[in-house]
């Protein structure tokens, strides 16, 4: 599957945490993203695309679940 993220999306970790902003196209595989900790500060990383998703696909997979169960 193509990698389909872009600056201005807002993604996860596949590992967890915070959901993050990216803010630049690094390289081939790497994007910077800012995100607010726990007391609201502002932070930036790099992170290897692979270990990102959108936060998108998690709404949407939620979005699946509640409507089986509510079929």
């Amino acid at each position: 599957m193509k990698n389909t993220m872009k600056i201005g999306d807002v993604v996860k970790l596949k590992s967890g945490g915070p959901a993050m902003t990216i803010i630049a196209d690094v390289n081939e595989k790497h994007f910077e993203c800012q995100w607010f900790d726990k007391d609201e500060k502002l932070q930036k990383a790099v992170f290897l695309k692979e270990a990102l998703y959108l936060e998108e696909e998690e709404i949407n997979d939620g979005l699946k679940l509640f409507t089986e169960l509510n079929k």
